[in-house]
């Protein structure tokens, strides 16, 4: 005699619960899955590696400036191709392809908001190509730029990797061409020192950080920020070298080892005036406001 006696019942497959979607996200570093609450809450820093997330420009906007002080400037440009650039896709079928995937129409973004309720508003902006130019290796950039400063002032000119949205940082590269951290008075050290320098991802990092870096300062005269100069970058399969009017900054061989996988594909420019951060700090009550970067022009001159 069976201890037990079945019954053929049909049985019921249990209620599935579905995610919402949007809830959360995979690091592209360690592959953790995260909820994305608390990935805002860490300010996109992965909590498991320091990865540190794509922040679109909204998001930034709203940390940075005070809420409901943010202001939204010249939407109304548009980009086009002035200089008929060429390419294996003609760029007006690329500034359609961005739009589409990204769902933004403007060439630029300017925002004017206060900072801890100071009185002086700020300007913040950046520029960049992602999507609509890139360049390989067996190219020239040059930039003629006249860079503003004051303490927590931060302007830049540097690339990141075009395969950025799918590996992340800094597995996709990063390219500093320049940057410096402003400070007050205006003949301080820190507005004529010039930095650059490049990243990438290195797996021995023993901060498990998987980042590395290498670059050179190069102080200039003390007039520096009174004028335009000129910003050069070389990008080659093997090299990357930078200049600051036609003086060497620095240069890094990128033939072999964990350099050769990023530095030997397509990037994209970025331009930016970054106020406060980790490296600058945040502006001080002496800092003159606002501050501009005036950007002459860009060039790239490709198979050179």
């Amino acid at each position: 005699m069976a201890w037990f006696k079945r019954k053929d019942k049909k049985l019921k497959d249990p209620e599935k619960k579905s995610i919402p979607d949007g809830l959360w996200d995979k690091c592209p570093s360690c592959n953790e899955i995260i909820y994305k609450p608390e990935l805002e809450k860490k300010l996109s820093v992965c909590q498991h590696c320091n990865h540190h997330f794509r922040v679109l420009p909204d998001t930034y906007v709203r940390l940075l400036l005070d809420d409901a002080t943010a202001t939204t400037h010249f939407s109304n440009l548009l980009p086009k191709d002035f200089l008929n650039f060429k390419a294996d896709k003609a760029y007006k079928d690329q500034i359609v392809a961005a739009k589409k995937k990204t769902g933004e129409n403007d060439a630029i973004r300017v925002y004017e908001g206060k900072i801890n309720k100071r009185d002086k508003s700020v300007t913040s902006s950046r520029l960049q190509t992602y999507q609509k130019f890139d360049f390989k290796p067996g190219t020239k950039i040059i930039a003629r730029i006249k860079l503003p400063w004051g303490q927590g002032i931060w302007p830049a000119f540097w690339a990141l990797g075009s395969n950025y949205s799918e590996v992340g940082w800094p597995s996709c590269g990063e390219i500093d061409i320049l940057e410096m951290t402003g400070a007050n008075p205006i003949n301080h050290e820190k507005n004529y020192t010039i930095h650059s320098t490049c990243h990438w991802n290195d797996v021995n990092d023993p901060k498990n950080y998987k980042h590395a870096q290498h670059g050179k300062p190069l102080k200039l005269t003390k007039d520096f920020v009174n004028d335009y100069h000129l910003y050069e970058m070389i990008y080659q399969s093997d090299y990357i070298q930078t200049k600051v009017d036609g003086k060497e900054i620095f240069k890094i061989n990128t033939s072999a080892g964990r350099l050769k996988e990023p530095f030997n594909k397509a990037f994209f420019l970025i331009l930016n005036v970054a106020v406060g951060g980790h490296w600058p700090g945040n502006p001080s009550n002496e800092t003159i406001l606002p501050q501009k970067m005036h950007v002459d022009y860009i060039r790239a001159y490709q198979k050179f």
